[in-house]
């Protein structure tokens, strides 16, 4: 599965996290050899705006909207961040994801897989103890589930493309009462626009698109 995202020419997916009370809308495009952009909003709230997004050496983010900025009191997001909106990052490209303020799940899983070498986090399917449940359905696509005791972490992958469609993140062993549940709805190698590469600031119509 690894070498499916390692390999792919284009890769893209819409979802949702469902973290508690939160509902986290998210959209991933990438293109090869290294534009990569992650965007998301929460609970359909324009003013929880979150991307970051790259396109070879150049990295840039945005956070929120101007009057909702970055906690100052959180060194590490300010520092990781800055005040500015959609400014240059010299941190790595991995940092600059970790500094990222929504769940690591839609954030991080599919990057780090896309971008193997540049990304150096655990990959989901690098947990030590995995281990085969058989098979199961998740949104009408037959999947092969594996689960990590060790990572408290469920994993459902699409048996026909082998992409990952679904990530339970447990709090209580396991219990799917409490859990952060990622849904994803992927593609590779189709046509990616240009412009959908390009992070376009929040407006009505933008953020509607997300929720």
């Amino acid at each position: 599965m690894n070498r499916v995202y390692s390999n792919c020419r284009t890769y893209s997916d819409s979802g949702i996290c469902v973290n508690g009370k939160d509902k986290i809308r998210f959209e991933t495009r990438f293109k090869r050899p290294g534009s990569l952009i992650f965007q998301c909003i929460t609970n359909g709230d324009p003013k929880t705006l979150e991307a970051y997004w790259t396109q070879g050496v150049s990295k840039r983010f945005w956070i929120g909207s101007p009057d909702s900025p970055p906690d100052a009191d959180d060194t590490f997001v300010a520092s990781a961040w800055t005040s500015g909106y959609g400014t240059h990052t010299d941190l790595p490209l991995d940092l600059t994801i970790a500094g990222f303020m929504v769940p690591a799940s839609p954030a991080l899983t599919i990057p780090t897989m896309l971008f193997p070498k540049k990304i150096e986090f655990l990959k989901i399917t690098e947990a030590g103890d995995l281990e085969a449940e058989g098979t199961r359905v998740c949104r009408a696509t037959a999947c092969d589930v594996l689960y990590s005791a060790q990572e408290s972490t469920r994993i459902w992958i699409d048996r026909k493309t082998h992409l990952i469609r679904r990530v339970a993140e447990y709090y209580d062993d396991g219990n799917s009462d409490s859990a952060n549940v990622t849904e994803y709805d992927p593609s590779i190698d189709t046509e990616i626009e240009a412009s959908k590469l390009v992070f376009v600031p929040p407006t009505a119509t933008h953020t509607k698109s997300l929720r």
